[in-house]
């Protein structure tokens, strides 16, 4: 059936919702480009400076972090585009992004190379990035791309810590301005006049730059772009209506620079984009209490970093951090707890219970059933991770099973059955 001209009327004078992250304050410097270049706009954008930086966390991280990003914005605001207004999420996530969302446009942010080598003179370009971003494939994608069979020279520089600093306001301080040096030193004594900026944060440090390099100096940055390039995925309406902008802190930020650098006044929401596991723990007990159980397993915490790390050495993929309790394992814990059923669990209980969770004193896991299992002195809790990418341990010519202590206890000490069929 052909839609009426009422209907598409409609939908082409609905403003667009745009989501955007990035760390911190940094995105705002592409928010500012899209507020200017898209007035028919609602634009919804999320610091998480409770994770930041992202350029000195893992790609596994700064996936995660991503991906509860992006489900936030598609069940919360119903995003038509989402922008990752962050070069180091960029090549960390967007791949894994798109195919988690394959009919949603992302737009990711790439360090401006390739106007780079079209403005330089000098024929020497500096490139200011995070660690993350220049040691990621995507950049190295790029530059094999773009930098091939020039005569241009690039200088690439880490700036660890300019991200905190940017954040913290400290642009013109006497430590900001040393670091500067250190690094702008060797691109001012080549005659580098073009710089790229490569994160998003970096452009509210311009002046600074500039200052350090003590001659003019062209600095690429790619809001502009990003803007022109979402208009041209999936159009906007010419509604006539200024855009709005909505815009969410996972953590502490500085809100009068919100203000200042979207040049206009804004309230900045808090948000926890992880979910409340002690209320989520609640509603299970209460529901498993009164016969209405619609599910079984439920996310009350989340997998300390070393287990994370030590599961990552061993080559163990997990989807999310995430702690999932079982109703077997809800039985076990009414048990360690002493609780009875048909009683109310206080909330010291549950956050006593789920402070522990955090740090097992091994994980078993079983290839098998392609489960991972959080262990814990004289009891087990089932955990419900799903394995993306398969254990390589092998005996024989099967998969076996295996344990990874957390170093809290060694492997004489372990009593629990389970142990006994592998150790």
């Amino acid at each position: 059936m052909t839609p009426k001209l009422s209907t598409l009327n409609s939908q082409l004078s609905t403003p667009r919702r745009v989501g955007v992250f990035d760390s911190g304050l940094g995105g705002l410097t592409v928010v500012k480009a899209l507020l200017k270049t898209l007035p028919d706009t609602e634009i919804f954008y999320i610091a998480d400076t409770f994770h930041a930086p992202y350029g000195e966390k893992s790609h596994e991280e700064i996936r995660r972090f991503s991906l509860e990003i992006a489900r936030y914005f598609i069940e919360y605001h119903d995003i038509d585009a989402l922008v990752i207004a962050c070069n180091t999420a960029t090549s960390a996530a967007i791949a894994m992004l798109r195919e988690h969302f394959p009919d949603l446009p992302i737009i990711g942010t790439e360090p401006g190379i390739k106007p780079a080598l079209s403005l330089t003179r000098t024929h020497k370009v500096g490139i200011l990035a995070t660690p993350a971003t220049l040691a990621g494939d995507k950049y190295q994608e790029l530059t094999d791309r773009l930098y091939h069979g020039t005569e241009v020279t690039l200088y690439e520089q880490a700036c660890p810590g300019l991200v905190e600093q940017i954040e913290a306001g400290r642009t013109d301080t006497p430590e900001t301005g040393a670091m500067l040096e250190m690094w702008l030193a060797p691109m001012r004594e080549a005659g580098v006049d073009t710089i790229v900026l490569g994160c998003t944060h970096y452009p509210l440090a311009a002046d600074a730059i500039e200052a350090t390099m003590g001659y003019p100096v062209t600095l690429i940055e790619t809001g502009e772009a990003i803007a022109r390039r979402l208009r041209s995925l999936i159009g906007f309406p010419s509604t006539g209506e200024a855009a709005t902008l909505r815009v969410f802190a996972t953590g502490a930020i500085d809100r009068e620079a919100v203000g200042r650098i979207v040049g206009r006044r804004v309230s900045v929401e808090a948000l926890d984009v992880v979910p409340d596991y002690a209320a989520n723990l609640k509603k299970f007990i209460r529901d498993i209490q009164q016969n209405t159980i619609t599910r079984n397993e439920v996310a009350i915490g989340v997998l300390s970093e070393p287990i994370w790390n030590k599961l990552s050495d061993y080559g163990i993929r997990i989807e999310s951090r995430e702690i999932f309790l079982s109703v077997k394992a809800y039985n076990h814990m009414l048990r360690d707890i002493k609780v009875k059923r048909g009683k109310s669990v206080s909330n010291d209980m549950i956050e006593k219970f789920s402070s522990t969770l955090e740090n097992p004193e091994a994980v078993y896991i079983d290839t098998a059933k392609h489960r991972i299992n959080l262990v814990y002195l004289g009891h087990q809790w089932d955990i419900l991770y799903k394995i993306v990418v398969k254990p390589n341990y092998r005996r024989g010519k099967r998969m076996c099973n295996k344990i990874i202590t957390s170093g809290l206890i060694k492997e004489g000490d372990m009593k629990h059955t389970m142990f006994k069929k592998i150790i």
